[in-house]
């Protein structure tokens, strides 16, 4: 029985190391070889240096390059053996000294070509050897052709010089989810005859396994082998069993499990992966609510199982409970997108201020994308105007714009038939709200900075009351309103005993400073709100020194969505209706 172990652990960006050992037993002796290598990677070129100790041969000393040159692959390839473990007595007579190999690819047309020669150096013979191999591909199959040649010279004891010229063709065909091939190998010289005929076949059962059966039938000595076997990737390793039977009546099996371990950022600093990170990028991405308005995540801000998707490499995560997800082995340099999927947010009051990213992955380099949320603010409010009988009485439709300290615009919003405006979903910072311009010079209520920490709270402005002229501006005393600005988390209270859904969307059509108001409004929109909406029923709801004015399905009803509130406000307002959309309750 065998074992082996390999592992490859990445030093920087562009260097490798590669470690082995296999441990196997022969004429009743375990025996113990071990690989050391080492890869190094170059925008132009990649070079590998390996030694090899075998506990009961030669020692292997490896160096090879690999590069491409005006759309041609090459790769040179120098091999050194040292016997110096040998004694005098079991020392080969015609062991080998040096190895030397090229490789040449090269696409002609949609053809591609393959050379590799290979010339071995033995105390007392050479040998050397050359391959050539081709493809081509159809719709639903593809034709494989190679040719080869040997050529061995025996310098003692006596000199002898032999040759040899053979070849291969096979078939492979793809009827989803099989893949099936059927092949042939052949000598020409010294004579022409048929040598092994071989077929394997491969079934796909998901994206995860596939199985494996494999029979080769050698001609010159009769003899059959059957394999079959399965490879199942599982999120931490590769799981790989195969079972082997000859006509002679021999069994082998082999059991290989592979993963891969690499350093990445954040709280959980090693993976685990089945698949390698080699020739591959990764993105950490962070999704948090941003509290303090700066982008910067704390200890306290954590979104935990949000989506992050990579569009191009289809392939996802989902935030832990420190809103760290990890997507790795993204092709390298392939433009992708990175999107934060929506619906994957357990709160629907986070709202996200970077939808996605456009990234090129770097081989070996884990790239950080911060997804801050916020939690949106809204920012209620009153336009009056101020006649000279000294009566208050509410603007309809006029236009209220959010500015930021800097004057750029951030929402804007028409008042309803009370005057009444919402603002909603707005960021943490520092804000001031306008009218239009030509009404701007007639506010006379005390106006300020408004400061929004965007913790998600509902913020109540002071009445924004304009005078009734520019003559009576200038007649006012300008002094503060009563009612301060204020803010509250507080659950809405009801007007009176209502049944009001715990989910579901609804319509504000109003907010006014008694219930009565609101009550008259709905007994002169009925009508017409019945004829557009026969199962819509009026809900009065006192927020902030307010009685809000919904509408929402009659309890023994479907609840509106989103969409059909949506729609539903619309069709009111091409009857003249005001309205807004309000999630319930």
């Amino acid at each position: 029985m065998a074992y082996g172990a390999n592992l490859d652990l990445g030093i920087t960006r562009h260097i490798a190391l590669n470690l082995g050992s296999q441990s196997y037993q022969r004429n009743g002796v375990r025996l113990l070889d071990y690989t050391i290598g080492s890869q190094i990677r170059l925008p132009f070129a990649q070079t590998r240096f390996n030694y090899r100790y075998q506990d009961d041969s030669y020692n292997t000393y490896q160096a090879s390059l690999l590069t491409r040159i005006a759309g041609t692959g090459l790769s040179v390839n120098y091999s050194s053996y040292d016997y110096s473990d040998f004694t005098e007595q079991n020392l080969p007579a015609n062991r080998r000294r040096w190895t030397s190999a090229l490789g040449l690819d090269r696409m002609i047309g949609q053809v591609p070509i393959n050379l590799n020669a290979q010339h071995s150096e033995f105390a007392q013979s050479s040998f050397t050897n050359a391959n050539l191999d081709t493809q081509f591909n159809f719709a639903t199959y593809r034709i494989s052709k190679s040719f080869f040649y040997e050529h061995l010279e025996q310098q003692q004891p006596t000199f002898e010089r032999s040759e040899r010229l053979g070849g291969s063709l096979a078939s492979t065909f793809s009827p989803s989810p099989w893949q099936a091939r059927i092949g042939l190998a052949y000598d020409i010289k010294p004579e022409f005859e048929l040598t092994q005929l071989n077929a394997s076949s491969r079934l796909r059962i998901d994206n995860r396994m596939t199985m494996t059966f494999d029979v080769q039938h050698r001609l010159i000595d009769r003899n059959t082998l059957y394999m079959a076997g399965f490879n199942w990737r599982l999120d931490k390793f590769i799981l790989s069993p195969r079972i082997s039977y000859d006509s002679e009546g021999r069994y082998f099996g082999l059991l290989t499990i592979s993963t891969n371990f690499a350093t990445r950022p954040g709280s959980q600093p090693w993976e685990f992966n089945s698949l390698p990170m080699s020739n591959h990028g990764g993105v950490y991405g962070r999704v948090f609510v941003d509290q303090q308005g700066n982008g910067h995540m704390n200890r306290m801000s954590p979104i935990e199982q949000a989506q992050l998707n990579a569009v191009q490499a289809y392939r996802s995560a989902t935030t832990n409970p420190q809103g760290e997800a990890y997507i790795s082995r993204l092709p390298a340099w392939q433009p992708t997108d990175i999107e934060l999927d929506r619906s994957s947010l357990t709160n629907p009051e986070h709202i996200p201020m970077q939808a996605g990213y456009a990234v090129r992955p770097r081989p070996g380099h884990w790239q950080r994308l911060d997804f801050p949320h916020y939690m949106g603010t809204e920012i209620e409010g009153k336009v009056l105007i101020a006649r000279a009988n000294g009566l208050r009485e509410p603007i309809p439709r006029l236009m209220v714009t959010l500015l930021t300290e800097q004057g750029q615009e951030v929402t804007r919003q028409r008042t309803m038939n009370d005057g009444s405006f919402v603002l909603t979903d707005v960021v943490a910072g520092r804000y001031q709200v306008v009218l239009q311009e030509e009404l701007n010079q007639r506010v006379i209520s005390e106006q300020s900075t408004l400061v929004v920490l965007g913790d998600g709270d509902t913020i109540y402005l002071a009445d924004i009351v304009i005078s009734d002229s520019e003559q009576e501006r200038a007649d006012t005393i300008v002094s503060p309103i009563a009612r301060p600005i204020t803010r509250t988390t507080a659950e809405p209270i009801l007007a009176e005993a209502q049944l009001v859904r715990q989910s579901g969307w609804g319509l504000q059509l109003g907010a006014f400073s008694k219930q009565a108001n609101a009550e008259r409004l709905w007994q002169q929109l009925s009508a017409k709100v019945k004829a557009i909406a026969p199962t819509v029923s009026p809900l009065y709801i006192q927020s902030g020194g307010y009685t809000r004015l919904l509408l929402q399905r009659e309890p023994n009803e479907n609840e509106l969505s989103e969409n059909e509130a949506d729609e539903l406000c619309l069709k009111l307002q091409a009857q003249d209706i005001s309205c807004l959309l309000r999630k319930l309750p």
